[in-house]
């Protein structure tokens, strides 16, 4: 009778953790939200659009959408593609030819990157509400092939409206790509950025009219 109580006591334990984890993916589901931010597949660019600290007279490193080397993913057809020579190795900073903008509150980027193996660095550029860029770093180039790299933005910056209700925008703007002291014997650097998805939720914000609450 002891050993039947005891068993029946585990199962309901097991049912209530497999429900709980249940109603815990369902609530993450309700609040966040994740979608494709910037697929590069109708995205047009120009060399306005990136920035390189270099003397006059140096070639520029190439920047162009690439349909030879895509992410994995369904539908992929044109990846961002920056290409580094020994003589072009130089700190980049590319600007989306429009930012993207959120009202909402962002959980996490979401990153498929390429890379040649560099051992240089990405960062992303956040820009404030009152156009303050901040850059947060992605991720080290130092592996070969595509890996998705997430960056967490709900602790490493501020996100909340000064007033509340005033859905003053966040926008992302672009990239910096970073040598490493070590690369400058390289031949030739690639990295690549495809799909970037973003996981949103809406921001916290005061009743319209307070005498709700009492509905």
């Amino acid at each position: 009778m002891v050993r039947f109580v005891f068993f029946s006591l585990l199962g309901s334990i097991a049912c209530f953790s497999l429900g709980a984890q249940a109603t815990n993916e369902e609530w993450k589901k309700a609040i966040f939200k994740t979608y494709t931010i910037l697929d590069f597949e109708t995205i047009k660019l120009s060399q306005e659009n990136w920035r390189v600290r270099k003397y006059k007279d140096d070639a520029l490193p190439e920047v162009f959408l690439s349909q030879n080397i895509t992410a994995p993913i369904p539908g992929s057809r044109r990846a961002l593609l920056f290409r580094f020579t020994e003589f072009t190795n130089y700190s980049l900073e590319f600007i989306l030819p429009e930012p993207i903008s959120f009202q909402e509150t962002i959980q996490e980027m979401e990153f498929p990157v390429y890379s040649s193996k560099s051992a240089g660095s990405i960062s992303i550029i956040l820009q404030t509400h009152d156009y303050e860029n901040v850059k947060i770093f992605l991720t080290n180039l130092n592996f070969r092939g595509w890996q998705n790299k997430k960056v967490s933005l709900s602790y490493k910056m501020n996100q909340n409206d000064p007033v509340l209700n005033s859905k003053l925008p966040l926008r992302f703007i672009g990239f910096v790509y970073e040598p490493n002291t070590f690369s400058d014997s390289v031949k030739e650097i690639l990295v690549g950025i495809d799909d970037i998805q973003a996981t949103t939720r809406k921001k916290y914000r005061t009743l319209p009219d307070p005498a709700s609450l009492l509905e």
